[in-house]
């Protein structure tokens, strides 16, 4: 295969769904070689080193998260509609996350975690607090809660399910920690009227896939 930007971009999002599945710090280079059927030396043609390859493949996936959000709400009707969406798509990517994946980007690959801490500032805080702007508009969202706070509040609880320390993997389990933080959250912040048009569209799907 041929030196190119598609197979550096390849290199970097096959890599990206590795270290989701299994984390970062037990992915080897000679892993991916195996996994892309290429040699290490390709690899290394594209990339100095692990730490630049985890800094672009974090990139890589944190474009895609966000381009994938964007679209989400751009097609959501209502600001309900986007906290359906973002609840189904959390069920079905969560499943993919190795709790791990945060820790060794904290600790290990520092590029990486900058990259990680600006899109969580730049890019999803205003993601959220958008959504909430708008379910406030809408009369789904309680009036009394300030946007800015709650929007912190719900990116730093994302952050807060991949802590060991406060909640262990021996004692809890990775998905139900988050699905249960963002639930609380929800029914924190609607109105009456939020709930009922949230309920309206749990009504749309089985329930084994409900979101609440």
């Amino acid at each position: 295969m041929p030196r190119t930007l598609d197979q550096k971009a390849e290199i970097a999002r096959s890599a990206g769904e590795l270290f989701m599945q299994y984390g970062i710090k037990s992915i080897t280079m000679d892993d991916l070689a195996r996994h892309l059927s290429i040699s290490k030396k390709t690899i290394y043609q594209h990339y100095s080193d692990k730490k630049e390859l985890v800094a672009h493949a974090t990139r890589a996936m944190l474009e895609h998260e966000r381009d994938e959000c964007e679209q989400m709400f751009a097609n959501a009707p209502d600001a309900i509609a986007e906290i359906h969406a973002l609840s189904q798509y959390m069920r079905s990517h969560i499943l993919k996350v190795n709790p791990s994946l945060f820790l060794d980007l904290q600790r290990y690959y520092k590029d990486g975690y900058k990259i990680y801490m600006e899109y969580k500032e730049k890019v999803f805080l205003k993601l959220i607090h958008d959504s909430l702007v708008r379910g406030q508009e809408e009369g789904f969202f309680r009036a009394s809660i300030n946007p800015q706070i709650l929007a912190r509040l719900r990116n730093e609880e994302i952050q807060l399910a991949f802590e060991y320390q406060v909640f262990p993997r021996d004692k809890f389990d990775f998905q139900e920690v988050q699905l249960q933080l963002f639930d609380h959250f929800v029914h924190g912040i609607i109105t009456e009227k939020g709930r009922k048009q949230l309920q309206a569209y749990l009504n749309t799907i089985p329930s084994n896939e409900s979101s609440q």
